[in-house]
């Protein structure tokens, strides 16, 4: 400082430790005993019971509601009910929504019950307790009323009963039992009354909710200004151009979610689009985070994809151990317009969404078949995929879902599970990892309308963890594995005829995408740090954001954002600008730019997130965030 002749104080990023538990939902027992949903990270959680005993807490966990990346059943998002030693909880899995466990307290004089399945609805609101029956409002339009049996019986399904609301939009708040009367709220705006002398009929109007009330302002509404995709354009560079982004910055509006992701919400027409990794697919109003419509999908397993905005179409890639489905659907109004089939696990890093161009669909995948076990396969433990797994390349009409083209490139080798596309220059590009093998993968260049092949690399794809991205006529492919060495690199290749222009100095990991700016790619090495590489020459640079976890960075001009809200300006020595609020404690999800503003969901913590930058934030009511 000038005057005082100090040096200012430095703002920097700091986080609880790794992977510390988000609370998802808490219930009181009458002995005190707090009940905690917790989530960690990858489908891993569990009902933790907390008791104070003299100066120290026990904790135990609820038998039967642990969760976790290797298993095939899905954590719960709600608070519990309570009854005796009973636990009753709720979770957005089809087949298995609404469940009693038993909490004995010493097994070897009482005999513990199993889990007992109460109801195949999925939920994430909590359960309510009347009397011998328990009340859950459901994702399926649907109350239902179950009449609780003994632990040695089944369900008394002839005393069970269900009632259907007018619209079948999802329920996703418990109701409220009050002299004899159920009363209840659905997100087709409606609050429902029952009750045994109800004699209303259903309503019959439709008061278009999903209608957008509050257009997008300020000087970026333009669709340009979108990010329509996980990784903000066709080409994957991961960067947005300009939006005049600087401090101050912030709140404009906070929501609550129930649901787990790893990846981006998609923009277009006003909307921001979010697929949960349960299977949700839902939209918000751009500008004030009020809920348009929410669509659940049954059968979706941990399915960390991406959706993408094109043109009215809101397309997503929803996988599951039964069946998977790329489903296109009307922006406006969440209705189902197709759906394909594919295979294949999306694992942690696929998050590379469907991609959308001339009136054609295009996505890659394998038809490799898994279970719990390697559902979530590590990408940086990929030594290789069975041999029949085959990676593929489909393309669909985009109007129709009708099968255009189909490409298999397993004559050189196996997987399709750990790849990317990315379109430049009106042509397709496909990077695929087979592991440590020989060729290790394959990358070609594809003629869209027809699939043709126009050229292959064997030497050179990503490996493992990342997808392709493309700039200037280069294309870019990074990775978890090193190949062709000890070391790791990023590889460089000209996109006419896919030879290697250059290799990088050696780096950690390059997971997620290589970011493309200007003049320099960045790439995040997970739980080290970040590096910037020249994109002249794959010359090292820096490195900088130390100690994050798999956070998937974003740029928008010159500033790369991070997990909750950390900004960075490459600018002015990578300096760190602005940080915060903390909402997220897990760091695998950064913020974006679209249209002029700041947006951020938290990996687990249940929040969704707006912020106003620049002259906007001073405007701004809510309580504005500066390294000051």
């Amino acid at each position: 400082d000038a005057t005082t002749k100090k040096t200012p104080p430095t703002l920097r990023a700091r986080y609880a430790p790794r992977e510390s538990p988000a609370t998802l939902g808490m219930s009181l027992g009458p002995d005190g005993a707090v009940y905690r949903q917790w989530y960690r990270r990858d489908n891993g959680g569990s009902i933790e019971v907390l008791k104070i005993a003299g100066d120290k807490i026990e904790r135990s966990v609820v038998p039967g509601t642990e969760s976790n990346y290797d298993s095939e059943s899905s954590m719960g998002f709600s608070a519990v009910a309570l009854r005796g030693s009973d636990v009753f909880r709720t979770r957005p899995e089809e087949g298995f929504g609404l469940v009693r466990h038993s909490t004995i307290a010493n097994p070897k004089t009482e005999p513990r019950a199993e889990p007992q399945r109460l109801g195949a609805f999925p939920s994430i609101a909590p359960p309510v307790l009347v009397g011998n029956r328990v009340l859950s409002c459901c994702l399926d339009g649907k109350l239902h009323v179950v009449s609780l049996p003994s632990k040695d019986a089944k369900p008394g399904i002839e005393e069970s009963w269900s009632f259907r609301t007018a619209f079948d939009k999802p329920l996703t708040a418990p109701p409220a039992v009050a002299d004899r009367r159920i009363y209840f709220g659905g997100e087709d705006g409606y609050l429902y009354a029952l009750g045994p002398d109800g004699q209303g009929e259903l309503p019959t109007k439709d008061l278009a909710l999903d209608r957008v009330r509050t257009p997008l302002s300020g000087k970026h509404t333009a669709a340009k200004y979108n990010w329509f995709t996980n990784f903000a354009d066709l080409a994957n560079t991961n960067r947005v151009a300009e939006q005049d982004l600087k401090p101050p910055f912030a709140m404009r509006w906070i929501r609550r979610i129930e649901g787990t992701i790893k990846h981006f919400s998609a923009h277009g027409g006003g909307r921001m689009f979010t697929h949960t990794a349960e299977g949700q697919l839902f939209a918000v109003e751009q500008e004030t985070g009020r809920l348009l419509w929410r669509r659940y999908t049954p059968g979706v397993h941990v399915s960390y994809t991406a959706p993408t905005y094109h043109e009215g179409r809101v397309l997503v890639a929803q996988a599951g151990f039964q069946n998977s489905r790329v489903r296109c659907f009307d922006a406006a109004t969440g209705k189902l317009q197709w759906e394909a089939p594919f295979t294949g696990s999306p694992s942690w890093n696929r998050q590379l969404p469907p991609l959308v161009h001339d009136g054609r669909v295009y996505y890659c995948f394998s038809t490799g078949r898994y279970t719990g076990k390697d559902w979530l396969f590590e990408h940086q433990a990929t030594r290789g995929f069975p041999d029949g797994h085959k990676p593929l390349v489909k393309c669909w009409d985009l109007a129709t879902g009708k099968e255009l083209w189909s490409l298999d490139f397993s004559e050189h080798g196996a997987g399709g599970d750990d790849a990317g596309l990315c379109l430049m220059d009106g042509k397709l590009y496909y990077s695929c990892y087979f592991g440590n093998k020989n060729p290790p993968g394959v990358t070609a260049a594809i003629e869209p309308a027809s699939g043709k092949v126009l050229w292959k690399n064997l030497e050179y794809a990503v490996h493992g963890g990342c997808t392709i991205s493309a700039k200037d006529g280069r294309l870019y492919l990074g990775g978890y594995n090193a190949v062709n060495g000890k070391d790791n690199h990023i590889y460089c290749l000209d996109a006419a005829d896919g030879k290697l222009v250059w290799k990088s100095d050696p780096l950690g990991w390059a997971i997620h995408v290589v970011t493309l700016a200007d003049t320099f790619a960045f790439t995040h090495h997970q739980y080290q740090k970040g590096t910037l590489v020249g994109l002249g020459d794959g010359k090292q640079i820096c490195n900088l954001t130390a100690g994050y976890n798999c956070t998937r960075f974003t740029m928008a001009g010159r500033y790369l954002l991070g997990a909750n809200m950390d900004i960075y300006d490459t600018a002015d020595n990578n300096r760190l600008i602005a940080s915060g609020p903390a909402v997220d404690v897990l760091l695998c999800v950064g913020a974006h730019v679209s249209n002029g503003r700041i947006f951020f969901t938290a990996n687990g913590g249940g929040v969704q997130l707006s912020m106003a930058y620049g002259d906007e934030a001073k405007k701004t009511p809510l309580t504005t965030t500066t390294p000051e």
